[in-house]
């Protein structure tokens, strides 16, 4: 065993496609290796069978590195991301929860209005708050759910 290697290390993501599809990534971690990690296992907040929370970082993400012992013939483990100087955070702020992806869809939840709110990167939107459901398609077509009616296009048609 080999123990010198204890704590986290800054890493880049190198490789994403994991072909066991179990968010596994490999990562460069020049302090220490001269090329990319093997596959390293994530360390996320929820996992089961069937369940879980499964995120992968995209290629270029900063994220850090542990082995187990801090032995480097041990397979790795990646333990977050983080974002690196200069880029942009999806807004979340301590009264809300965004799950942006590359693609642009976005998640938010916020305890500050009390809004759940889904965005498609296409443009429509989904918003659920304590006035009842609102959707829009995005193109100027709405539905809005409140009171105990549905209102369509503003007015257009109301079903009480």
């Amino acid at each position: 065993m080999n123990g010198g290697y204890l704590g986290l290390f800054p890493g880049t993501v190198h490789d994403n496609d994991d072909p066991e599809k179990k968010c596994r990534i490999k990562v460069d971690v020049p302090e220490l290796l001269d090329g990319p990690t093997g596959w390293c296992l994530p360390a996320l907040p929820y996992a089961g069978d069937g369940c879980g929370f499964a995120l992968v970082p995209p290629v270029g993400a900063a994220v850090l590195v542990q082995w187990p012992r801090g032995d480097l013939s041990a397979q790795p483990v990646w333990s977050g991301a983080n974002w690196s100087a200069g880029q942009a955070v999806p807004g979340a702020g301590p009264d809300t929860v965004v799950l942006l992806t590359p693609g642009g869809h976005r998640l938010e939840l916020s305890d500050a209005d009390g809004a759940l709110t889904v965005t498609s990167s296409a443009g429509p939107v989904i918003t659920l708050d304590d006035d009842g459901v609102r959707v829009d398609n995005g193109s100027g077509a709405t539905i809005v759910m409140r009171n105990g009616q549905v209102d369509i296009n503003d007015g257009a048609l109301v079903v009480k």
